[in-house]
């Protein structure tokens, strides 16, 4: 039994030491807190998805400058679609979709980035003819997933640029 218990603390030090954390959870430095957004995303989705993450997080946003212990500014987001394959009656039978994102982020005095990077994602999906309704839905989910996924590796980077 006193071996049992020897070998699960040592294992949780172990695992706390090493810097693993559970899936889907993020811990920022409180250096990097609060976080001030600035944007030029002109339909707000991705603006929208930063909001929403941070909050699922529990991370901080300050309404100005003055309040922001780091910024992350959006430059660039685009989505490309582009054919992979063809059936033989000349329809597209699947497609790519690329997205990338431009960003910085940048620490006090706010002068220069401390990160200036870029991230693309892809995805891909069938089109069916038979299933038109659903196909337009399914890539806007699948945008939306990507917008997910780059939020994600911007806050991993906030957290790993202030230790």
């Amino acid at each position: 039994m006193r071996a049992i218990r020897l070998f699960i603390i040592t294992a949780v030090i172990f695992l706390y030491g090493c810097g693993f954390h559970l899936a889907g959870s993020l811990k920022l430095n409180p250096k990097v807190q609060p976080i001030l957004l600035e944007s030029n995303d002109a339909q707000q989705a991705l603006t929208r998805q930063f909001y929403v993450r941070c909050h699922h997080y529990d991370i901080p946003l300050a309404q100005n400058q003055g309040e922001a212990n780091s910024k992350v500014l959006f430059e660039q987001e685009s989505v490309m679609q582009q054919a992979l394959t063809v059936r033989s009656d000349g329809e597209i039978a699947e497609y790519e979709l690329l997205y990338r994102l431009d960003y910085a982020i940048h620490l006090p005095p706010f002068d220069e980035p401390a990160v200036r990077n870029s991230i693309q994602l892809r995805r891909e999906y069938t089109d069916n003819p038979s299933q038109l309704l659903g196909k337009a839905l399914e890539r806007e989910m699948l945008i939306e997933d990507m917008r997910r996924d780059a939020i994600n590796q911007i806050l991993n980077a906030l957290g790993t640029l202030a230790k």
